[in-house]
């Protein structure tokens, strides 16, 4: 896969991550149910919104229900209905995410089992049948098979989730992504401030990819946020911005300044013409950018649409 991301914003520039979004195609548009693993903070939720959204079923409705958030009396109802309808009947023909699914009880797994059996729920007390059309997508960060085998959740069921696995790398196994996650983050989030946070300087990028992220890509969304909040009003951020576990393994430098957009050089007796200035300008944004034309564009002054309509003239590319 050549793409970076596909979908909502999915970054994947690690093997690790482009095995992951390759396995998202494969069953993006099937109906059997998907189990999703790994660490907390490792991006399941991304995985299954990601999985509807890019799939055949993505104008139906995505349902997200945190099973570990609700008590088991309370939750029977959310998901089955009872005299109105549960989650899985708002789902319609869409995606049903039952994330912390090792947290369900052993009477809810049963009646869960019944549903992805029979394709139907009972409802007010067994007088209303009604036809389930609902994807499932479930998520964990336990390992159910060793649930399994402590009888804490059943054989049955486990093997009519595990039809079709996802595990996913916790964030120090995709090192290869955070400089682009963070870079996503930043974009998102830069207009928390004032004028808006524009760059991450260069130690700072070094002391995030260095950095062991225990929770993973929540945690450097949260580091990154934490980080435009603080930085000045030169709009990057540095490496003072960023806490001090993370500062701690940043390089040595004698300079804490962003890296530069140099200019194009010519010799002092040579005249260059200004469009071959400027083409040769828009393809160092592009190389030094990674062929991000928002970002390029930006570096240099000018708007997106400007961009275009510059390389369709240049005939340049961002690969």
């Amino acid at each position: 896969m050549a793409s970076e991301a596909i979908g909502m914003e999915f970054i994947a520039v690690s093997p690790a991550m482009r095995e992951v979004l390759q396995q998202v195609q494969l069953v993006r548009d099937s109906g059997v149910a998907v189990m999703v693993t790994g660490e907390p903070g490792s991006g399941k939720e991304k995985v299954a919104r990601t999985i509807h959204h890019t799939g055949i079923r993505c104008r139906e409705p995505f349902v997200h229900v945190d099973c570990s958030e609700l008590p088991a009396d309370v939750l029977g109802t959310v998901l089955f209905g009872e005299r109105d309808e549960g989650r899985f009947e708002l789902a319609g023909g869409g995606t049903l995410f039952l994330d912390g699914i090792d947290t369900l009880p052993l009477d809810l797994q049963q009646r869960l089992l019944e549903v992805l059996e029979r394709a139907t729920i009972t409802r007010d007390g067994g007088k209303q049948i009604v036809p389930v059309r609902a994807r499932l997508v479930a998520a964990t960060n336990r390992a159910l098979r060793e649930l399994v085998e402590a009888d804490e959740f059943r054989k049955d069921l486990f093997c009519r989730l595990n039809v079709f696995p996802i595990g996913l790398p916790s964030l120090r196994e995709r090192r290869e992504d955070i400089a682009k996650l963070a870079q996503h983050f930043l974009e998102h989030h830069q207009h928390e401030r004032t004028p808006p946070v524009q760059a991450i300087e260069e130690r700072a990028m070094a002391a995030l990819k260095a950095y062991g992220w225990p929770q993973n890509v929540r945690e450097l969304e949260t580091v990154v946020l934490g980080g435009v909040l603080a930085c000045d009003n030169d709009r990057v951020i540095r490496l003072e911005n960023l806490p001090a576990e993370i500062r701690a393994l940043a390089p040595a430098s004698t300079t804490s300044r962003p890296a530069p957009l140099p200019t194009p050089q010519v010799e002092d007796d040579t005249i260059v013409p200004l469009a071959e200035l400027e083409r040769r300008a828009i393809a160092h944004a592009l190389r030094v950018t990674g062929g991000n034309v928002t970002r390029a564009a930006r570096a240099l002054g000018i708007g997106r649409a400007t961009m275009y309509r510059k390389l369709d003239r240049f005939k340049l590319t961002t690969s």
